[in-house]
Parts: C-alpha cells; sequence; structure tokens
C-alpha cells in the first residue's frame, strides 16, 4: 500500500512539471546553475557561456517553443557572426547538457519530434602548431630581459615539460620525484591525475628556487606568483 502510494505521487510530480511553462532563463538560474554549482568543478565555465550566446537570444523563449528550427537559426547565426566551428560546438554541448537534464528533470518530454539534440560541426582534423627554433630563441631572450627573478626559469619550464599554465602555478614541491624525474598533478584539466617526466635539464631547475626537501609542500614558485606576470 505504501509503495502504490509513493508511485503515485511521483507521477503527480511529473505531470504538474511537465504542464509547468518556464522560460530557458528561469530554467537555468533556477534549477541548472544551482544544481552545477555544487556537480560541476568549474560552474563559472557554462555560466559565461549562456550570459554570453545563449540568454540574450533564446533564454526568453519557453522550454517547449525551443524546437529544431529555432535552435537551428540560433546554431546559423553563430557560424556567420564568424564564430570558430569548435567554439559553436561547446556551445551546442552546453544547450545539449540543458535540454537533457530538462527532460531528466521531466520539465520536457523524453522524447519529442520537434525537440532532438543539436547536431555539432564538423570541424575537419584537428591542428597542433609548435613553436619554431627561431620563435623560441626570442622568447627566451625576451624572458632573460625582464627584471622578474623567476621569469625566464618558468618559460624555460614551460617549453621543457608542455604543461598548462596553471599546472605550473599550482604545483607543490612534493608533487615532483626528482630522484626518478617524475612530476605528479593530482588534478588536470580533465580532472584526473597525470604524470610528466621530467627531462635532465627540466630537473635542473629545482635549483633555482632552493631545496625541495626544505621546502616541502610550498607552491614551487610561490614567491614568483605573488607578483603580476603575463605568459
Amino acid at each position: 500500500m505504501f509503495v502504490f502510494s509513493k508511485t503515485t505521487k511521483s507521477k503527480d510530480t511529473v505531470q504538474n512539471r511537465l504542464g509547468e511553462k518556464i522560460t530557458l532563463n528561469q530554467f537555468f538560474d533556477e534549477h541548472y546553475y544551482p544544481h552545477i554549482e555544487i556537480t560541476k568543478r568549474q560552474p563559472k565555465h557554462d555560466w559565461s557561456i549562456y550570459n554570453s550566446h545563449i540568454r540574450r537570444e533564446l533564454g526568453q523563449y519557453l522550454l517547449d517553443d525551443l524546437t529544431n528550427p529555432v535552435l537551428d537559426v540560433w546554431v546559423r547565426e553563430q557560424v556567420l557572426k564568424g564564430l570558430k566551428r569548435s567554439t559553436v560546438n561547446k556551445h551546442i554541448h552546453l544547450f545539449n547538457r540543458l535540454l537533457n537534464l530538462a527532460r531528466h528533470w521531466t520539465f520536457l518530454p523524453l522524447q519529442s519530434q520537434h525537440q532532438k539534440n543539436i547536431k555539432k560541426l564538423r570541424v575537419g582534423d584537428h591542428t597542433q602548431r609548435f613553436l619554431s627554433d627561431e620563435e623560441i630563441a626570442r622568447l627566451l631572450k625576451a624572458s632573460q630581459a625582464t627584471q622578474h627573478p623567476y621569469y625566464y626559469c618558468i618559460v624555460r619550464l614551460f617549453l621543457l615539460t608542455g604543461a598548462r599554465h596553471g599546472e605550473l602555478r599550482l604545483a607543490k614541491w612534493n608533487d615532483i620525484d626528482f630522484e626518478k624525474r617524475i612530476w605528479t598533478i593530482p588534478r588536470s584539466k580533465n580532472g584526473r591525475a597525470r604524470r610528466i617526466i621530467l627531462s635532465t635539464r627540466a630537473a635542473q631547475k629545482k635549483a633555482v628556487v632552493g631545496s625541495a626537501s626544505s621546502q616541502n609542500r610550498r607552491a614551487v614558485y610561490s614567491s614568483c606568483w605573488a607578483r603580476t606576470i603575463s605568459i
């Protein structure tokens, strides 16, 4: 008897949600963003994309009115504005997540012929660009000309390790095993740990900022990042 009563209440909730008329802005502000503040590592990325590319263009639409013809026009207008296809795909990814959660939370029906997820644009093969020997030499020369005590060392470590800006900025001495020449990054951009094998020259950079044993858990460049620098 208790199970039957609980199921009936759940069905009533679903029916109430499906009949609720809210705009996309209301859904984002009152439901989506409070949810990702708890569940997502960097919710401000979604906040920025939504405010810059979705709020004004689609935010006043009711959820039910966000049909595929409307969404196709939104995608097309971004391309015509000159945005890169890879950038537009990030916006599409966020919008599809909004639709999926709206369905999951029963604001929208699970299936609709007029409201399918948006297909991402074709972007071609991913290309990487590497600095030429001449560009590296110019970069090192410019970094040596600064008065910052660690600037040159930091630039060299970027070149020798391929580390991201935030990874080097947050590096701790106890993350680096100088005997094995392994730098363990506890949390990388994708949220998982990763390891960087240090070359002989990269491992020697510790001499610039002191002994690892004496610094313990302090940041490798704690005093360096106290100043404003642009890399």
